[in-house]
């Protein structure tokens, strides 16, 4: 059925439209609780990058630790 043939028959009355309120999301369907900034961003441990940084200096002061 086309958009013409459907607009002609709601027209006389052979089809019923129902409009249904519009419904505001639940919380429920939020996929991402922050859409912008570093703290929404997804770090690999790959050792690049902030967390690999922070992983390599911790490795650095446990050699220096075991040397001492």
């Amino acid at each position: 059925m086309t958009t013409t043939e459907l607009n002609a028959a709601i027209a006389a009355g052979e089809f019923t439209v129902t409009t249904l309120p519009a419904r505001k999301p639940r919380k429920a369907d939020l996929v991402m609780s922050r859409v912008g900034g570093a703290k929404s961003r997804f770090y690999a441990a790959t050792g690049s990058g902030r967390n690999g940084r922070q992983q390599e200096q911790r490795q650095r002061l446990t050699k220096i630790a075991a040397a001492v």
